[in-house]
């Protein structure tokens, strides 16, 4: 195939100069007329009831995430939840559309808390091979945040503070609200697993735990964390119970302490925002070596947000075993 014979540039631009200066000069359009008036009544202006409603911005990444028996369940930035993993009794087909500012996962359930009502709203089908179902029996009412456990799940009302536990006896609701030792105790933060309840009192900060079958030394406050019998101060520093238990604490300061119901106690350093449990548990080396904003831990299985770039990180057992993938859908 033949080329086009090449154009030198020198040429080429001069005769583009040739060609502008040889147009002729143009005067100013004239102003278009004004149009006349219109005989039609205005416009009525757009009330604020019938303006379309304002959506949540989309916001990149997750804000939180919370891990549970074989499934996890994470907000998006525009407060929806997502929920992956053991789907055998709908905890990851049946989430709930809306918005959300908290969200729990547990053992074949999960909860969440809405954004703009606090409401309360649990999801997952009934074992029929269980007596208990928790999705079934969750309280009505607005609250601040929800925990979950094995067998039972508690919650603390705004307003008040006061805590309400539940489990079910098949489809009837069995609710604990402040029974007994926590009946007026105003609380900010809580830990339960399956069978104990303890947290911190909102209005001084101190410890509040079920003296029922685990009688306990608690260590002074205030605090403004807990996990796992292990409560932090807000220099960071740690102090668990039994009191006695307190010498197998790291030294290290933790920027805050984890979620969920693990076996372990679990934090992220203050220094580095990396995980570390203790207290019989080793080193995880499949956790991500990477700053979190939050951790979450369950029975084998951590998540949690990336400080940088808001991802959500899953590792332990879970994932090995295939039960669920480490990052969202």
């Amino acid at each position: 195939m033949r080329s086009a014979p090449s154009v030198p540039i020198s040429v080429l631009f001069g005769s583009l100069l040739v060609a502008c200066a040889s147009q002729p000069a143009t005067s100013p359009a004239a102003p278009a007329p004004a149009p006349a008036p219109s005989s039609a009544p205005p416009k009525a202006r757009e009330s604020v009831d019938d303006a379309a409603p304002e959506r949540p911005t989309k916001a990149p990444g997750y804000r939180q995430v919370s891990a549970g028996f074989r499934l996890a369940c994470a907000i998006r930035g525009d407060e929806s939840v997502v929920c992956w993993g053991d789907d055998e009794l709908g905890a990851t087909s049946l989430v709930p559309k809306g918005r959300y500012r908290s969200v729990r996962a547990g053992f074949d359930y999960a909860c969440a808390i809405a954004a703009d009502t606090n409401a309360l709203t649990c999801w997952g089908r009934r074992d029929e091979w269980k007596s208990v179902w928790i999705a079934g029996a969750a309280p009505e009412g607005a609250f601040d945040e929800v925990y979950v456990a094995e067998w039972r799940a508690c919650a603390i009302r705004s307003g008040s503070g006061h805590l309400v536990c539940w489990t079910s006896e098949g489809e009837r609701p069995v609710v604990t609200d402040n029974e007994g030792w926590a009946r007026d105790i105003p609380f900010a933060k809580l830990w339960i697993d399956r069978d104990y309840t303890c947290g911190i009192r909102r209005d001084n900060g101190e410890l509040a735990c079920n003296p029922v079958g685990r009688p306990r030394e608690l260590p002074a406050g205030p605090f403004v964390d807990i996990y796992n019998h292990c409560a932090r101060r807000a220099d960071g520093e740690l102090r668990c119970f039994p009191i006695a238990d307190s010498d197998e604490v790291p030294e290290d300061a933790f920027a805050s302490l984890a979620t969920g119901s693990g076996f372990y106690p679990c934090g992220l350093l203050r220094e580095s925002a990396r995980p570390l449990c203790w207290h019989g548990a080793t080193a995880d080396p499949r956790a991500p070596d990477v700053p979190l904003a939050s951790l979450s831990t369950a029975w084998g299985l951590s998540c949690g947000v990336r400080a940088d770039t808001h991802e959500v990180l899953c590792w332990g057992d879970d994932v090995d075993e295939g039960h669920i993938a480490p990052t969202p859908p």
